[in-house]
């Protein structure tokens, strides 16, 4: 098989929850001051009553998410963002590409942080946001921001660099402060 190709598209919802059920998505607004875009499959959270993206209020290891916005919105512009927001939701998301020989089957269970400082202010295309998990972060650390479940099963996916991964937050708001398992 040849190798995993780079195309970072965010944490891309599969659409089912550890608990087998149908995620939850409700609607938040992004203020008009809210000086950045937040792009389709971006991971969010709330600060302050203000909806954040990941150029600003994420920081990797520390942040409790809201879950993932399912729109695109400009920057500086008042809009409504359906979010999902199940804790347990399972959400595909691909690796980075600083650690290739970590995206292993011996390293599904583990933990990485996200990538937000290298896409802040923008994604890789107007609708799909460029966040992936960092390779070179995967490790048993609870802290860190997802676990790796297992490896997304697809023809055209691999162990290995760009690997694309099943993934589920590790600090979300609505549960409590350390919820990695």
């Amino acid at each position: 098989m040849a190798a995993n190709v780079n195309n970072p598209h965010g944490l891309r919802p599969v659409l089912r929850t550890q608990s087998g059920g149908a995620p939850q998505a409700e609607q938040f607004s992004k203020a008009v001051g809210y000086a950045y875009a937040i792009f389709k499959w971006d991971p969010v959270t709330e600060l302050a009553g203000v909806l954040n993206g990941p150029a600003s209020g994420i920081t990797p290891g520390t942040t409790r998410f809201l879950g993932v916005s399912l729109n695109w919105a400009a920057a500086s512009v008042a809009s409504t963002h359906q979010v999902i927001v199940s804790p347990d939701a399972i959400f595909e998301a691909q690796g980075d590409g600083t650690g290739g020989a970590n995206v292993a089957a011996a390293k599904m269970g583990y933990n990485a942080n996200l990538n937000v400082a290298s896409v802040a202010g923008g994604g890789v295309t107007r609708d799909n946001s460029g966040v992936q998990f960092v390779e070179s972060t995967i490790a048993t650390t609870s802290t860190f921001d997802v676990r790796l479940l297992q490896l997304l099963s697809d023809p055209t996916n691999a162990y290995g660099a760009y690997g694309r991964c099943e993934v589920k937050f590790n600090k979300h708001l609505r549960t409590a402060e350390i919820t990695a398992t």
